[in-house]
């Protein structure tokens, strides 16, 4: 953009932050920079009335503000752009920060286009560009709480993957996000579990927020003799012992009886957790004579061929 640069007192800016789609993930490192060697790129402000908006640069804004900066250099888009106009420069300048966005900036600019009285095929325009398809049945999660406004701008959350959250009330929003924040919990697995605990509240008839803080899952995540893959790998663990008491009372009573068979440390025996193939596999390493030959004695061994015949019957 080719423009003339202002240098403008930083509180003739209005505070209206509409067109704030930036998340604070990473500002550290910008303030770093910024404290090394100044702001190098303009920002890009906007004459609309009275007022003069910010449209580009709120980071470098917050962080002059706090380091009491009283000036800063500002680009102003054309006097004649429209509010469309000003939509399309900020969807672009986000656009070559990141190759996608993420669902709070999309469904942000939706809003603002909305806000211009757009026409019907502008919007669906829009709509292809952004890449979903129904808008209007997501735009509740601009009122999220912030912690997951900062998990969807910090993993690039995209529409589809909150598809499972979509109807759930604020309050169970702000635990399901604290705790995937707290454990730094990836989208694939927290659907998982979201998916989980909304099955348990509906086979218990209990609310979501009630199994979210149940001393299991409270414990766990205070473990400080586990670390972070640790106290998920349990999370995920606890809650499909909820979900499956059944099917979990049988793995652990079958594990148990195929440790008590005592193979040795080249065989192993597995089966399918879900039960859905009444199976049993087994395998071994042999690398030479003497490993075919304790292998052989294992499986003719009569006491230990009773038990796997017993294991399949159950099975």
């Amino acid at each position: 953009m080719n423009y003339r640069v202002d240098y403008l007192a930083l509180d003739v800016i209005s505070s209206d932050q509409r067109f704030n789609l930036n998340s604070s993930f990473d500002i550290n490192t910008l303030k770093e920079s910024i404290s090394a060697i100044g702001i190098i790129y303009p920002l890009i402000v906007w004459k609309h009335g009275n007022s003069i908006l910010l449209i580009d640069g709120f980071k470098r804004f917050q962080i002059a503000k706090n380091s009491e900066v009283t000036k800063l250099p500002f680009i102003f888009l054309p006097a004649n752009y429209t509010l469309s106009d000003v939509i399309n420069v900020r969807y672009y300048n986000l656009k070559s920060c990141d190759t996608e966005l993420n669902a709070h900036q999309k469904l942000s600019i939706y809003r603002l286009l909305e806000e211009a009285c757009e026409i019907n095929q502008i919007l669906h325009n829009w709509r292809k560009l952004l890449n979903f398809k129904n808008p209007e049945k997501f735009q509740n999660i601009l009122n999220w709480p912030e912690i997951a406004k900062e998990y969807i701008y910090n993993y690039n959350v995209s529409i589809k993957q909150l598809q499972p959250l979509i109807n759930q009330n604020n309050q169970v929003i702000n635990e399901i996000f604290s705790l995937a924040v707290l454990l730094s919990i990836r989208m694939v697995e927290l659907n998982t579990i979201i998916e989980m605990i909304s099955e348990i509240a509906l086979n218990e008839n209990q609310s979501m927020i009630s199994i979210l803080k149940r001393n299991a899952i409270t414990s766990i995540i205070g473990d400080e003799n586990l670390n972070r893959n640790q106290k998920i790998l349990k999370l995920k663990q606890t809650i499909y012992e909820w979900r499956y008491p059944t099917i979990t009372k049988c793995q652990k009573h079958l594990t148990n009886q195929l440790k008590k068979l005592s193979f040795n440390s080249n065989t192993q025996i597995h089966y399918d957790k879900s039960f859905e193939k009444p199976e049993i596999a087994l395998s071994t390493k042999l690398k030479n004579e003497e490993d075919l030959d304790s292998f052989m004695k294992l499986i003719t061994n009569k006491s230990k061929y009773k038990s796997l015949k017993k294991i399949l019957a159950s099975l």
